[in-house]
């Protein structure tokens, strides 16, 4: 492209933006939707027409369509008669301007001048905190004193000053929420779902938002140190980046300030879902070399990662229950649950085996001995969404023995090798008297589980999870 055709697209390039903030100011200001294909139509013909008799582009003129608009003018042909009357001030001279009386244009100019002044001195100032209003009174004393282009650059710098101590208030925590109240999509067994209930209220998970700079930074670092100081410590802290669109080098230096005061308080300080924008900045500053703080790829993968420090540390050494202590956590009655276990059919899935498929007919239920089983959606073009992860000491597979259809919703594959007791709700009958007994007390322990699953869920989207 050669230097012409570049300071021509240069032109047309910010022709294009000044024509589409001044249309935008107008529709504000007018309190008008503006069709703005048909305004920059018409401001590229009214150029075109410019150019051809040797003039200069042009653009909106948003004070004097204001002016206008204030002034009861309701035609566009307003404006072509005042082009009109320019050109011909142009052709046949200025000099008929002597025969207009004095006091006229100097009370015009004068009136024009006092109502702009009433507008936005006084009138709008109703509407502005005190801040935004000294400003104005400072930018406007600036150009009366010094001329317009330092009123202007004063102008920019008070506005960048207050959007940043503005900003700077508004918190960056979008919601805050601990272990006990929603945990990850692991499901586990009774014992520990009981006890990480009891001390998920020392993982502390907080979810930010919008453009982390110095101020908002250290806002949230002086809050954090005075809950530190008015509460007991947390075990484990995890900052959410999910929603926040940007951070500055400032941030990051509080945010090792904020490790800093976790670490020497021993919690351990988790990391996750960062943006790319957000992840090369903590890189720029070598963020990531340090060991004092994980990273994961989404909130929860990092609730998950929590959990198993809570029971690693809690619970080490407990082993795992086998099935019928499992059963009889479920049933709440140990002899049911020993004839339970009894027409149970005990399988060994290796690590990538499926306890069933997406689509089977089949009504049995699982109950996971050890090992880890995964449920997921598969879709025809091979995609996979997983849904959730079943531990030691869960159940499997009951929906489709209560639903309309015994048609599996999803489809069961074993992420560890594991060990699962089959049940089928038919060989239940086989137990003869005790039959109804030990179907009431399972129905019982379904229903349940439902309900704390369903209650699982509509935490999962009030924490936005």
């Amino acid at each position: 492209m050669s230097r012409p055709q570049r300071e021509i697209a240069t032109i047309v390039f910010l022709l294009l933006i000044s024509t589409s903030f001044n249309l935008s100011a107008l529709e504000a200001s007018t309190r008008t939707t503006l069709p703005m294909a048909t305004e920059l139509r018409g401001h590229g013909l009214a150029n075109i027409a410019s150019g051809s008799i040797g003039g200069l582009p042009g653009l909106t003129d948003i004070v004097g369509s204001i002016m206008y608009s204030r002034l009861g003018v309701t035609s566009r042909s307003f404006m072509l008669i005042v082009g009109a009357v320019c050109v011909a001030v142009a052709v046949v001279g200025g000099g008929f301007i002597e025969f207009i009386p004095k006091i006229v244009l100097g009370a015009l100019i004068f009136v024009t001048a006092i109502q702009f002044l009433r507008d936005w001195l006084f009138t709008a100032r109703r509407s502005m905190t005190r801040i935004e209003g000294l400003a104005v009174w400072s930018i406007f004393v600036v150009i009366v004193t010094a001329g317009f282009i330092p009123g202007i650059v004063l102008g920019i710098i008070l506005s960048s000053l207050l959007f940043i101590v503005r900003y700077s208030r508004t918190s960056v925590v979008e919601s805050t929420f601990s272990l006990d109240q929603q945990g990850s999509s692991v499901d586990r067994s009774v014992h520990e779902a009981i006890f990480l209930r009891e001390f998920g209220q020392h993982v502390r998970i907080f979810n930010l938002r919008g453009f982390l700079f110095f101020g908002s930074a250290s806002l949230f670092f002086e809050s954090l140190k005075r809950d530190t100081e008015s509460e007991p410590p947390y075990s484990v802290v995890v900052f959410n980046f999910r929603r926040v669109t940007g951070i500055d080098s400032t941030a990051v230096q509080i945010f090792f300030k904020i490790l800093n005061m976790f670490d020497s308080a021993g919690t351990r300080t988790l990391f996750c879902a960062l943006t790319p924008a957000v992840h090369s900045v903590f890189a720029q500053a070598e963020g990531f070399d340090d060991d004092r703080f994980v990273i994961v790829d989404d909130l929860d993968l990092a609730l998950k990662w929590a959990e198993e420090d809570i029971l690693s540390r809690q619970l080490e050494g407990s082993g795992r229950k086998p099935v019928l202590d499992i059963m009889s956590e479920i049933v709440g009655d140990r002899e049911k649950a020993n004839r339970l276990v009894a027409v149970m059919t005990r399988m060994d899935v290796p690590a990538g085996d499926y306890l069933f498929h997406q689509g089977d007919s089949d009504t049995s239920l699982f109950i996971i001995e050890s090992g880890v089983i995964e449920v997921r959606l598969e879709s025809p073009d091979g995609r996979i969404s997983r849904l959730r992860e079943f531990r030691h000491g869960t159940v499997v597979g009951e929906m489709a023995a209560y639903s309309d259809s015994p048609m599996r919703s999803a489809s069961a594959c074993a992420v560890k090798a594991s060990v699962v007791y089959r049940l089928d709700p038919e060989s239940i009958t086989d137990l003869g008297e005790d039959a109804r007994d030990c179907q009431l007390a399972l129905h019982e322990f379904v229903a349940r589980l439902l309900a704390v699953r369903l209650s699982f869920m509509n935490r999962r989207l009030e924490v936005d999870v």
